[in-house]
């Protein structure tokens, strides 16, 4: 019996060890996706993306951009890269057709970003011990979204609160990437009745980047904070 004990305690449980590489997969491919991010923004700054975002924001005065915190940069370059355009072309899917050569792998990614899923996601149900979110996406379906976050997941008080953020799916991992504006679970109901009125409005659904406005006038005015992984990615 006690030799049998020493080659359980020698081998580990199979899931934590499984827990513990998805993490460190994750890890990197939120790196490696933060870095092909800085290449887009970079290669589109001639584009002046930054600026039709700031404007688009409410945050360009003259020539200059006015943010309000820090958290509005988040905000603009998340806006620049996925929502703002060239032409015809949101700038991301513009870099993928005439930007700099990218390696094979990074090329995949981006295939990958540019499949976002971005809208309202309710958390549903978090699992600390292998680091994953349920989030449900309440304006589209209801498709419910197992997404890996360290910070999120060791947070059970945060059920039920409510995410603006956009969602990505690299081969066996989802993760939020981008900015993520958060609001309590009591603000549903509000923020409902405003997007109900803009659709209204316009006779239709919200574009991608006019939900994105949207969300961002509505999440300073009702918004709140959030325990997440660094979303800049």
């Amino acid at each position: 019996m006690s030799i049998f004990k020493k080659i359980i305690t020698r081998s580990g449980n199979p899931e934590t060890k499984q827990s513990e590489d998805r993490l460190k997969a994750y890890r990197r491919l939120r790196k490696e996706t933060s870095d092909l991010n800085l290449k887009v923004s970079n290669f589109m700054n001639s584009k002046k993306t930054v600026e039709q975002a700031a404007k688009a924001l409410g945050l360009f005065e003259g020539k200059t951009i006015i943010m309000e915190d820090e958290n509005d940069i988040g905000f603009i370059m998340d806006y620049s890269i996925y929502e703002a355009k060239v032409g015809t072309q949101v700038s991301i899917q513009y870099f993928y057709d005439y930007g700099p050569e990218l390696s094979a792998k990074e090329d995949e990614y981006l295939e990958n970003m540019l499949e976002n899923r971005i809208s309202l996601f309710e958390i549903i149900g978090v699992n600390p011990e292998n680091y994953t979110v349920n989030l449900k996406n309440i304006l589209d379906g209801d498709e419910v979204y197992t997404i890996t976050d360290v910070a999120m997941s060791s947070k059970t008080d945060q059920i039920g609160a409510l995410l603006f953020s956009r969602v990505f799916t690299f081969g066996d991992i989802n993760m939020t990437g981008g900015a993520t504006m958060a609001f309590d679970s009591v603000d549903r109901a509000e923020i409902t009745k405003r997007l109900g009125l803009q659709q209204f409005i316009k006779r239709r659904k919200l574009s991608p980047a006019e939900l994105y406005v949207f969300f961002y006038n509505t999440f300073r005015s009702i918004g709140t904070t959030i325990h997440l992984e660094d979303n800049h990615s």
